[in-house]
C-alpha cells in the first residue's frame, strides 16, 4: 500500500508540471491558460496532502497489504496521457481539443478506481484520506463545470461523466441554539451532508474523526467556545483554517481582531441566506 500511495503522489506531480507546461504554451488563449494553471494549483495541492498523509502512516507504523494489484502495465496506461500532452506541447498547431482530449483520458481513468480503494482502505486510520478525496472530487468537478462550458464547441468523452465519486460532500454546523442549529442544517442541506453539533466540545470530537469541507460553528457557545474549537481544530488537522466560517450575533473587537488577523471567515448574525450559501459553497470547492 506503502509503494501504491508513493506512486499515486509521483502522479499528481507529473500532473501538475504537465498542466503548467500547458498553461504557458496556451498563454494566448487567456481563459484556457488560467484552467490549466488552476489545475496545476489543484494537482500541487494533492501532492502536498497525500505526502502528509503518507507520512502519518510511515510514523504511526500502519501497513496494509493491498488486495488490488497497481502494476507496471497498470502505472504506464494511467501515466500514459500526461506524457502524451507534454509531447504534445513541443509541437505546432496545439488545440483546446488536443489538451481536453489528453486531459480526460488522465483524469476519468482507472487513476479514480485506485484512488478510490486507497481512501476507502484507508479512511479509518487517519482523516487525512478523507481530505485527499474531497480535494480530488473537488477537482474531477471543476474540470467536468470548465468542459461543459466549452461543450459547444468541443468533442468531449462522456467518460467524465461515468466514473464513481470518490467524496460526498460534509458540512459541520456547530451552534448552541436548537433552532440556529436546525435551520443551518435544513439551509446547508442542499450542498451537502449536513452534521451538527451543540457545542464546541461536541463538534470538535466529530472532527477529530472525520474531515469535512465546511465547519460553520458560533463563536460564545459554553464548554469551548468557537475560537477554542477553532485553535484545538488546527492542532488536529492545520489545514482545516481554510473550511472554517464562523457566525456570530456579537463580534468583540477583540473577536474580529483575532479573525483578522488569522484570515478567518465571517458573518454577523442575521446573516444573508443567499450570502451564506453562497460562501460556503466557496469553501467547500476550495482545494488548496
Amino acid at each position: 500500500m506503502q509503494e501504491i500511495i508513493t506512486w499515486l503522489r509521483s502522479v499528481e506531480l507529473l500532473a501538475c508540471k504537465v498542466y503548467l507546461e500547458a498553461a504557458e504554451r496556451l498563454a494566448d488563449d487567456q481563459k484556457f491558460s488560467s484552467f490549466l494553471s488552476r489545475l496545476s494549483e489543484d494537482e500541487s495541492w494533492h501532492y502536498h496532502i497525500i505526502g502528509s498523509a503518507e507520512q502519518y502512516l510511515r510514523e504511526n507504523h500502519i501497513t496494509s497489504r493491498p488486495a488490488i494489484l497497481v502494476d507496471d502495465e497498470v502505472r504506464r496506461e494511467i501515466e500514459a496521457p500526461f506524457h502524451e500532452l507534454s509531447g504534445l506541447l513541443t509541437r505546432t498547431g496545439l488545440t483546446r481539443q488536443d489538451v481536453i482530449d489528453c486531459m480526460i483520458r488522465a483524469e476519468f481513468s482507472e487513476l479514480n478506481y485506485v484512488f478510490l480503494y486507497v481512501v476507502n482502505t484507508l479512511s479509518y486510520t487517519s482523516f487525512a484520506f478523507q481530505h485527499v478525496a474531497a480535494t480530488i472530487e473537488a477537482h474531477k468537478n471543476r474540470i467536468i463545470e470548465f468542459v461543459n462550458e466549452l461543450s459547444k464547441d468541443l468533442k468531449v468523452s462522456e467518460a467524465i461523466y461515468r466514473l464513481p465519486k470518490i467524496w460526498d460532500k460534509k458540512i459541520l454546523v456547530v451552534d448552541d441554539e436548537d433552532a440556529i442549529r436546525g435551520a443551518l442544517s435544513d439551509i446547508l442541506g442542499k450542498l451537502g451532508k449536513v452534521e451538527a453539533s451543540a457545542n464546541g466540545e461536541e463538534g470538535l470530537e466529530k472532527i477529530k474523526s472525520s474531515f469535512y469541507d465546511a465547519v460553520i460553528s458560533d463563536i460564545n457557545m459554553p464548554r469551548l467556545s468557537g475560537i477554542d474549537l477553532y485553535r484545538k481544530a488546527v492542532e488536529i488537522n492545520p489545514h482545516i483554517f481554510r473550511k472554517f466560517l464562523f457566525v456570530s450575533g456579537m463580534i468583540t473587537p477583540d473577536i474580529r481582531n483575532f479573525l483578522e488577523t488569522n484570515h478567518l471567515l465571517w458573518m454577523a448574525k442575521p446573516f444573508n441566506l443567499k450570502k451564506l450559501l453562497g460562501t460556503v459553497q466557496e469553501i467547500i470547492e476550495k482545494t488548496s
